[in-house]
């Protein structure tokens, strides 16, 4: 089974603490024992984190099902996942809170929750609407479960 469906989620639910745990671990590592970074670099780096967090988060949380209302509970969650890592910082040495890390977190969610929405989607495993073949009726769709035999 697939990370997408109920018998495969709890790999998804593994992958979101895995990511998640390597986010805490590296926003608890002193700024003095940071390499230095060029300017910019801090908020790609909050970006792409948060990116694959909001992938990881909506799969888990969309399941077999990923359809756009599961878009904005990701980002939500993965935005308060952001405001916890930034007071998390506060309590590091040399580490600082900063709202504009927590709006790079912000993006980068939504932007990684819409590109696995629309890979799931891709794959078939979203809502899409019917195929119907050239007389109007409901044809299978390529990747598709068969339709259940009428009773």
């Amino acid at each position: 089974m697939g990370a997408m469906t109920r018998g495969g989620n709890w790999l998804a639910w593994a992958a979101v603490a895995v990511w998640a745990g390597a986010i805490v671990a590296v926003s608890g590592v002193p700024a003095a024992d940071l390499p230095p970074a060029p300017g910019g670099a801090s908020f790609v780096a909050h970006f792409g984190e948060y990116a694959v967090l909001g992938a990881l988060l909506f799969t888990a949380l969309a399941r077999s099902r990923p359809t756009a209302r599961w878009i904005a509970l990701t980002v939500a969650l993965a935005s308060l996942f952001g405001v916890s890592d930034e007071w998390h910082q506060y309590f590091v040495p040399g580490r600082q809170t900063d709202p504009l890390d927590w709006l790079c977190d912000t993006a980068g969610a939504t932007v990684g929750a819409l590109v696995a929405w629309a890979f799931w989607r891709r794959r078939g495993r979203g809502p899409r609407p019917p195929a119907v073949g050239p007389n109007g009726a409901q044809t299978h769709r390529p990747g598709a479960p068969p339709d259940p035999a009428p009773a």
